[in-house]
């Protein structure tokens, strides 16, 4: 294992600190048998040639040798590298959750940004090693390597004697459905393979997992794959599995009973916005639906329905929860929108948007107790609304 890290030109590739000649300790290091030594070691790889999203020079090189460790079982967190390895070959894929990733159109604008390139880029691109071409690299080695997580979906024994084995199994075999899911141009296979994977699964999160993976895949898979034996958990009297199913169901344009599900499940079930075992959106599957929602909907009534129950539910929400309504919030208020909220006469907003505003003034996106959160001033600024909470209130007036 990792037997070619040497054969590598570490030291002329660059990652966000320079020189990346210190990425082949940080890969030896990942094969340790002591747990800090890894975790420590994929800590530093997550900042050296993926900080804060962005992928370098050397980050398409490292991603043989991920793999190398990832199909060796003595490999201490595997599950935790294959999340890593999408991180690198999509970014932050949260961003791709609601249409998932179209492989000819990311490629090809890939490419066109790296001919289209301006000479202060170019410079840019030498001097911190920032490439284009190495973003499809990424991607490409990836996505040309799925058949090894196909292997571990395969091969990993779905149930063990021992609980602690059993649940690493578990979060293994999820982690790898997870990262199949973003890959369409295996599409075919990959939902052919995770599907065969839910009559024997027992837990409840695990077979949630399956049935988003095989939602996602499904929208960019060429031929297009019929999923409509997902239908039947649509009556399921698992929240859970009703809602993972909607969520993969959901196209244009919208039945009621998909956004009666998708409401239902924003607005009465607490218990779905945060399920650890889940990695789509975090565990955070309404605001998964929330955003699904948000993104198909198409009349003004679907989107006025939609708009009312993220308010009914904007308050309840802790700081990051909020944020993620919040713009979901903010996209339908503005979709048809020319001139900026804050520019129009309050006395001249229709009803369901005074309720929208009130909502979000009255939301934790603000920050909670003593913190702030800017991220969310500036979403509302970008959103054409008043940046600050109490210029929101002041702008609503006797509607607050």
């Amino acid at each position: 294992m990792l037997e070619k890290l040497d054969t590598i030109p570490w030291s002329e590739l660059k990652h966000a600190y320079g020189s990346a000649a210190n990425i082949p300790n940080d890969l030896h290091n990942l094969a340790s048998s002591d747990e800090k030594t890894c975790d420590q070691a994929l800590s530093g790889l997550y900042g050296n040639i993926f900080h804060q999203g962005t992928r370098y020079t050397a980050t398409p090189y490292a991603i043989p040798f991920l793999f190398e460790l990832i199909e060796n079982e003595t490999t201490h967190n595997r599950a935790e590298l294959i999340y890593y390895i999408i991180n690198l070959a999509l970014g932050y894929e949260e961003a791709y959750l609601v249409e998932g990733i179209n492989p000819a159109q990311i490629k090809a604008e890939l490419k066109e940004a790296h001919k289209t390139m301006s000479l202060e880029e170019i410079k840019d691109s030498k001097e911190y090693g920032y490439s284009y071409l190495a973003l499809l690299d990424c991607y490409s080695f990836v996505e040309e390597r799925i058949p090894i997580l196909w292997e571990i979906i395969e091969k990993t024994p779905k149930s063990f004697n021992n609980e602690v084995e059993n649940n690493k199994n578990r979060k293994l075999i999820n982690s790898a459905i997870y990262a199949s899911a973003w890959f369409a141009e295996k599409g075919t296979t990959s939902i052919e393979l995770i599907k065969r994977q839910i009559p024997v699964l027992t837990h409840e999160n695990d077979i949630a997992n399956c049935i988003l993976a095989i939602g996602l895949l499904s929208k960019n898979t060429e031929p297009k794959i019929d999923i409509s034996f997902l239908e039947a958990y649509l009556d399921s009297t698992s929240v859970l599995l009703k809602t993972s199913a909607a969520i993969a169901l959901i196209k244009y344009p919208l039945t009621n009973q998909i956004i009666e599900i998708l409401i239902d499940s924003i607005t009465s079930n607490e218990e779905l916005r945060k399920i650890n075992e889940i990695p789509f959106n975090d565990g955070n599957i309404n605001g998964y639906a929330s955003g699904m929602l948000s993104g198909y909907a198409q009349t003004q009534e679907e989107e006025q329905r939609i708009l009312l129950a993220f308010c009914q539910v904007l308050e309840k929400l802790n700081m990051y929860q909020a944020t993620e309504t919040t713009g979901f919030v903010l996209d339908i208020l503005n979709r048809n929108r020319t001139i900026p909220i804050k520019e129009t006469d309050v006395n001249n907003l229709e009803k369901n948007e005074i309720i929208a505003l009130r909502a979000i003034a009255n939301s934790k996106g603000w920050g909670e107790g003593d913190m702030s959160f800017a991220n969310f001033s500036l979403m509302m600024r970008d959103a054409g609304l008043p940046s600050e909470k109490e210029e929101l209130i002041e702008y609503l007036g006797e509607y607050y």
